[in-house]
Parts: structure tokens; sequence; C-alpha cells
């Protein structure tokens, strides 16, 4: 089995400096560094050999600019099935749209998860790319981002499902 190696590399966006990391093949993350953290810049050269992450980059300037709504970036496998059935889900909602705890947990096959989804998208290790910002309480309220409540409204608004 070839392994390839692990670049992680920072992308400047609207919502703060995303660290994405990735393979040759595959990202595995995208984590949105909240404001006020220092991080060390890796070489920007680094980037540019590695297509996941160029491309990575790409689509999400395409997003942020209005130009994208969906992800076609190769993603990391690693995940239990009930991790698999909750990005699937995830994946498929359009975007724009939102979903409840509750209404997730029913798709997922288990109507009284609600609980288990919350702790699932706490641990989403590719924010964005896997619309964890699109998950609201049934009461519509814009709750539990692991990002926090600022980078979850301007995705929203971006998405054009919250008011400005």
């Amino acid at each position: 089995m070839h392994s390839s190696a692990t670049i992680t590399f920072h992308h400047q966006s609207p919502v703060g400096l995303l660290e994405l990391t990735a393979t040759d093949s595959e990202l595995q993350r995208v984590r949105i560094i909240p404001y006020g953290h220092i991080v060390a810049q890796p070489d920007p050269a680094q980037t540019t050999g590695n297509a996941i992450l160029r491309q990575t980059c790409n689509q999400l300037d395409e997003y942020f600019s209005g130009q994208r709504t969906c992800f076609t970036i190769p993603l990391s496998p690693a995940a239990s099935p009930f991790q698999r059935r909750l990005r699937n889900a995830l994946i498929q909602l359009p975007y724009g749209a939102t979903i409840s705890y509750g209404q997730l947990a029913r798709i997922c096959g288990n109507r009284n998860a609600a609980r288990a989804i919350a702790s699932a998208l706490a641990a989403n290790p590719l924010h964005i790319v896997i619309p964890c910002h699109r998950v609201i309480r049934a009461d519509g309220a814009l709750s539990g981002y692991a990002a926090g409540p600022q980078a979850k409204r301007y995705l929203l608004q971006l998405e054009g499902k919250v008011a400005k």
C-alpha cells in the first residue's frame, strides 16, 4: 500500500483562517481557526505541489464568491458507519437548505439520535465541505457550530438562508 505525505496548509477566507490537511489523494481536514489564534504559516510552495490542496483552495474560493454550491474533492474515507451516513446526508443536503438535528437523526436511521448527531457534528473534521453549518435547532435557532456562531451565521447568509 502506497503511503503519501500529509501536508497542512493555511488558507485565508471570509470566516477566518482555514487549516487544510491533505494527502496526495484526499482531503482530510478543513478547520476554521478562530480569530485571534496564532498559527505557524507553512511555506506557500507546499500547496502548489499538492493537487488536492490546490483544488480545495480553488473550490473554497469559488464557494465564498458565490460560484460554487457543492464540493467535488476526494475526501478521507476514515469514518464509522454512523459518521459515513451522517456525512452522506449532509453532502446531499442542497445548498441553502437547512435541517434540524432530529430530521437528520431520522435520515441517518435513528430518530432518537439527535444528541449523537450533535456530537458527531462537533467532531466534523471537514468544516464547510461537509456542511454541518446547515444543521439548526428545530425552532430555527442557530446553535452548535464548532467554529462559532459568527461563522455559522456568515455561511448561512452566504447561502441565502439567513437574512443579512
